[in-house]
């Protein structure tokens, strides 16, 4: 499998005029706070939570969110990454190459992967791992529940994905297909969800699913609003719904995960994820764990 990146595929953005009327308020639940895009004498309010609509405005998603010259100065992608060069090499193949050099293979699912900021990102690592040894030996494929989040990656990161797939993915496992990607049955090494299990945006299944197409050994890397998991565990809370919408199934399939030894937490990194619209800082666990059995 090949991409079609390089470092200089990246599309030339155009500067939006945006507007955050929340600034002065309090108390705006995370998943309510919006901006006003303004193109003239139209203005356009988006949520940022309404990914179909702010994926469909060209340029949105990136001046909101990419990274920490962006509106919101969000860095998760590039935390993730980071966090993934540290552990990388936990699961690369080695063994001699006809030019005798050690084989590494990384072959990643992005899970929630929206516009492809964490697809770019993984490109980028690889690119730069061990002077680019493994630039041609990575597979990133992409998997949303939005046809909106595809149109978006190929307009802002053509080239990034070798396939990008739209479905939901609890019953995407049901039957597996071969193609556009072959690589999901021979088993992906790596799994990366960004800001997709925050506020149940994917639900527990969800992750036991993308959970299973990665290969026993294969890294899982996640992050998660501070507060949701404790120092000592996984989750803080029992019962219920969290006041912002994550499912607690979700908690207790980690802590199930992680007491069962089906998965073995590496590594947790607090950090800022961003700043909201009023302007208060938002602040994320980043998770590094090792599969060691599916989580059923």
């Amino acid at each position: 499998m090949s991409s079609t990146w390089r470092v200089d595929n990246r599309i030339p953005t155009q500067r939006l005029v945006i507007r955050f009327p929340q600034r002065e308020q309090k108390d705006v639940a995370q998943d309510y706070k919006q901006c006003e895009v303004v193109d003239g004498d139209k203005i356009t309010t988006v949520r940022f939570h309404d990914y179909a609509l702010t994926y469909s405005i060209p340029d949105l998603y990136n001046q909101l969110f990419g990274g920490a010259d962006s509106e919101t100065q969000c860095i998760s992608p590039q935390v993730m990454t980071e966090l993934l060069r540290e552990h990388v090499h936990l699961v690369l193949e080695n063994g001699p190459s006809v030019s005798g050099k050690e084989h590494r293979s990384l072959r990643v699912l992005d899970f929630g992967a929206g516009n492809g900021m964490i697809g770019e990102e993984v490109r980028l690592l690889a690119s730069a791992y061990n002077d680019g040894s493994l630039a041609n030996s990575t597979s990133v494929v992409g998997f949303d529940i939005l046809p909106e989040a595809k149109m978006a990656a190929e307009r802002d990161r053509p080239g990034v994905y070798d396939a990008y797939i739209v479905a939901d993915i609890t019953e995407y496992v049901k039957n597996v297909r071969a193609e556009p990607v072959t690589v999901c049955l021979a088993g992906f090494n790596v799994l990366v969800s960004v800001s997709a299990l925050s506020f149940g945006d994917a639900s527990a299944a969800a992750l036991r699913a993308a959970v299973s197409l990665v290969q026993n050994g294969g890294l899982i890397l996640f992050n998660l609003k501070a507060g949701l998991l404790e120092s000592e565990g996984i989750y803080a809370g029992a019962g219920g719904t969290s006041d912002e919408g994550t499912e607690i199934g979700f908690s207790g399939l980690l802590q199930k995960a992680v007491a069962e030894r089906r998965l073995k937490i590496l590594a947790k990194k607090t950090y800022c994820h961003r700043f909201s619209a009023t302007g208060k800082p938002l602040y994320y666990v980043a998770v590094v764990a090792i599969k060691h059995m599916p989580l059923d």
